[in-house]
């Protein structure tokens, strides 16, 4: 029974992200630097004038508007200011209703649309939305962190 909880943890470890230190090469606590391995500044973490957003969750349909599968996106709005972001963070749930609103209207993209398409399409909306909610002069910056796909 012992083992069956070390192998469930591993494998919902292994479903999150998270890798357990003693398989990490020694426990470490070492915070790779994005800048250093070719990633996008985005792919940092927010500084005091960030905000992001809880993963919001798309649905792809195909030709005949059936669900083939998701994308979920990741999404980082950059203020002018950290008083700003806290204006932000007060229309928080606010503006996590307009943007699932805005995600799930009218067929976003087919699961056939590339990801640089997607995120183009994806861009429009979400800017949309929060502009709808952000009082004005709030937001410098809409960012699509990420996008991942998923079959339902």
């Amino acid at each position: 029974m012992r083992q069956f909880g070390a192998i469930l943890a591993i494998g919902l470890s292994a479903a999150l992200g998270v890798v357990p230190a003693a398989a990490s090469g020694g426990g470490h606590d070492e915070k790779p630097n994005p800048a250093a391995e070719g990633e996008s500044p985005v792919a940092a973490g927010p500084s005091d004038r960030e905000l992001d957003i809880p993963v919001v969750t798309v649905p792809l349909v195909d030709d005949r508007g059936r669900l083939v599968e998701y994308a979920f996106v990741g999404i980082r709005i950059r203020a002018e200011s950290s008083s700003k972001i806290d204006r932000i963070k007060a229309d928080l749930p606010l503006l996590q209703d307009a943007l699932v609103r805005a995600v799930n209207g009218p067929p976003l993209a087919s699961a056939a649309t590339a990801d640089a398409d997607l995120r183009a399409a994806l861009l429009v909306r979400i800017k949309t939305a929060a502009s709808s909610v952000i009082a004005n002069g709030a937001t410098a910056e809409v960012l699509v962190k990420d996008v991942v796909r998923s079959s339902p």
